[in-house]
């Protein structure tokens, strides 16, 4: 497993508590929401910090469909559209390398466990290192009930 992760059993962050009031309400007692559950007008104050991924494998491989503005502006690339090999294709390979490996390390853990995750980790793969990095995933159904499709998360900041 990578360096870095701090796995937290609840989130700490105001916007990742948010997301994550949010989607306890959209799921009502499921074991998670449904994407159609989902509408972006409700939660505009974070959707520039919001990514969801889908084509997900056990494997941690993914798809990148939407990639929020806060995100392109905190990573330097925008990633919509991209796979997780694609991920910090404008860094020197070793970073990207690392970048990609915590990507694939939430993703299967996500998979595997179908469960909200919470994790703290430092932007140390390029010039911010000094910021840390609260992140939420939290898994979605897409018509079928209990069944992972997607995944919706959030990146941000400390202040």
């Amino acid at each position: 497993m990578p360096a870095g992760l701090q796995w937290m059993d609840v989130p700490l962050h105001p916007l990742t508590i948010q997301l994550y009031d949010y989607w306890r309400e959209k799921a009502a007692g499921r074991a998670m929401p449904d994407r159609a559950d989902i509408d972006p007008i409700e939660i505009p104050r974070i959707l520039p910090n919001i990514l969801l991924v889908d084509s997900l494998t056990a494997e941690g491989d993914f798809r990148v469909r939407l990639f929020g503005s806060e995100l392109a502006y905190l990573t330097g690339e925008e990633r919509t559209g991209t796979g997780r090999t694609e991920i910090g294709r404008n860094r020197p390979p070793e970073l990207a390398q690392k970048s990609q490996e915590r990507w694939k390390v939430v993703i299967t853990r996500l998979v595997n466990e179908q469960a909200p995750l919470f994790l703290r980790t430092r932007m140390d793969y390029h010039a911010d290192n000094h910021r840390v990095l609260h992140i939420a995933a939290l898994p979605l159904s897409a018509g079928k009930p209990g069944v992972l499709a997607q995944g919706i998360g959030m990146m941000v900041t400390e202040a």
